[in-house]
């Protein structure tokens, strides 16, 4: 919201007739409903996010806490009867599912200019366009269940594989009916048009060994599934979910002696899938704990895995051209890990800093580089609040300050 918000200040402060934006996100949170008042008086554009609607669209549904009724008036007319002059849904993506409170509040809103956009690809599920379409332009389309009948159904069979003759051709014959019905109000934008704007992108898949400790716990997990096969029962995604913290660093290993219980706690709201942090079937720590009882501290032990090797030396040799750096990942332990890191690489480089034998080192060596939180480096996570989130990416994007690297939580709405 805040970065919405930022965009209008931005792109519309030259303009002759420059739109007022109102902060309507924030009227929830604070329960201060003066805003709408604002915007329908003076009129510009409202910003607001899809769970602050929701919540202000159901208000009689509030059993404590409900506003007076005629904030719930003032609410009911500026967001749904009639509703604003237009209405624009980013992120459009998050309407595909009618059975979902979001979608069903959005659809109270009687206003007729209503555009969605999206960068999620949705031709491959008819009836999520479907859903969009019918929000778009309403009573337009026939209805759902004819849809599936003459649409979905047939272009869905004739994309089969072992599709006949007849059903390929009805299939292209309804898509190309479909194709018809969309011209006009549904515009698909190829990256393309971007391209004379943006820098030319590399993009390099570097392929990392494992260290001699990761090589040993990933074959002695392989080895501890193939013997409980038979009375734990196949998991894939579990299997994945392990091996692929393994590769990182064994410090991320659910059950090891460094993985406390509030880190798995954690790292059971940023997993992939619902059931990742079911580790019951392992024993508390049988299977690796041999192997690293050798090691006394496998978060100071940066060559035991090869990943943190090579992430490592590319941070240092990006910090010495000045290169900004973006760091993402699917774990938040994975961030602990690097954050952890990082502090420990800065603490080196300030003892060496002090040292007498490193008086005369440049301070641009890779030895006393900094890595100080919120100086050189920000963190982003579902728990960064929008503010601080908003501030970490404006001052990475500031070319007049120098910030060596965010690292965010790659599942952040």
């Amino acid at each position: 919201m805040v970065n919405w918000y930022n965009e209008f200040e931005q792109w519309c402060k030259d303009c002759k007739v420059r739109p007022r934006v109102h902060r309507l996100w924030d009227a929830w949170n604070k329960h201060s409903f003066g805003a709408f008042s604002d915007w329908q008086r003076t009129g510009g554009v409202g910003i607001i996010h899809y769970e602050a609607f929701r919540l202000l669209a159901n208000l009689h549904q509030i059993k404590s806490g409900r506003p007076t009724k005629e904030t719930q008036q003032l609410i009911e007319t500026t967001l749904l009867h009639p509703g604003p002059d237009v209405v624009v849904c980013d992120e459009g993506h998050l309407l595909k599912n009618t059975s979902t409170k979001t979608t069903a509040a959005v659809m109270k809103i009687n206003t007729l200019r209503r555009i969605v956009l999206t960068g999620t690809p949705l031709q491959n599920h008819l009836m999520e366009f479907y859903t969009l379409l019918s929000f778009v332009r309403p009573n337009f389309l026939i209805g759902r269940s004819e849809f599936k009948y003459l649409f979905r159904d047939p272009i869905e069979t004739g994309r089969t594989k072992n599709c006949d003759i007849d059903a390929g051709t009805l299939m292209m014959r309804r898509a190309h009916v479909l194709q018809n019905l969309f011209t006009g109000y549904v515009h698909r934008l190829h990256n393309s048009v971007l391209a004379s704007y943006l820098p030319p992108k590399f993009d390099y898949a570097i392929f990392i060994n494992l260290s001699r400790l990761q090589k040993d716990i990933y074959k002695s997990y392989l080895d501890h599934r193939a013997l409980n096969s038979t009375t734990t029962g196949g998991n894939f995604l579990m299997d994945y979910h392990v091996l692929v913290k393994i590769v990182t660093h064994p410090i991320l290993i659910p059950n090891s002696r460094n993985y406390s219980s509030r880190e798995a706690e954690r790292d059971s709201f940023d997993a992939s899938f619902e059931d990742s942090e079911d580790i019951s079937f392992l024993p508390s720590s049988d299977w690796f704990s041999a192997i690293v009882d050798s090691y006394k501290d496998l978060t100071n032990e940066i060559e035991l895995s090869g990943k943190m090797v090579v992430l490592i030396s590319i941070l240092k040799s990006c910090a010495l051209v000045e290169d900004k750096i973006l760091i993402f990942s699917q774990f938040l332990t994975s961030l602990d890990l690097i954050e952890e890191v990082l502090l420990l690489l800065d603490k080196e480089a300030e003892m060496k800093a002090n040292d007498e034998l490193f008086s005369s080192a440049s301070s641009t060596s890779p030895e006393q580089q900094r890595w100080r939180k919120y100086v050189e480096f920000y963190r982003i996570d579902g728990n960064t609040h929008p503010d601080a989130r908003q501030y970490a990416c404006d001052t990475f994007n500031n070319d007049n300050r120098y910030l060596k690297m965010d690292f965010v939580f790659h599942r952040l709405n």
